[in-house]
């Protein structure tokens, strides 16, 4: 990938997460921030973590989540929060894809729902989706048994 790619992905990237942040705020300030809209930009930020790995992979997103460079990633954003629980879980990675997968190909997910009955997943393309959970389970389910 052009280093000019990589910076404008970086840009997008930032400017994306910081748009979804933002949103989040309620008037009482940064406190006070959406914890759903949290999630989103912590997924929002390991997907800018596996996008680049594969940049520097061949195109192949890493076997194992650990493989990511953690150090280049807040703590806050390694965990997946409960919004109503307020416990922490390890986000859900689905190995063996690429950016060559097929563009809706859930490769992250969180590991529940965020008690409106959606999902966080970070599909091959690049986006970050909020799926209904049936549609969650739908996709992914077509989608290992097509793998």
């Amino acid at each position: 990938m052009k280093k000019s790619s990589k910076i404008f992905m970086a840009l997008a990237v930032g400017c994306g997460a910081a748009t979804l942040l933002l949103l989040g705020l309620p008037s009482g300030g940064p406190q006070r921030q959406n914890p759903i809209t949290i999630q989103l930009a912590h997924a929002a930020e390991l997907r800018k973590a596996l996008y680049f790995f594969a940049s520097d992979h061949d195109g192949k997103y890493p076997k194992v989540l650990a493989e990511l460079p953690f150090e280049e990633i807040s703590q806050e954003a390694r965990r997946f929060r409960d919004p109503c629980t307020k416990q922490d879980y390890d986000w859900v990675y689905y190995p063996g894809y690429s950016l060559q997968s097929p563009e809706q190909s859930i490769i992250l997910a969180s590991p529940r729902t965020l008690g409106d009955g959606k999902r966080i997943a970070v599909v091959a393309e690049g986006s970050v989706e909020l799926l209904n959970e049936d549609d969650f389970v739908k996709q992914l389910s077509e989608q290992l048994n097509n793998k």
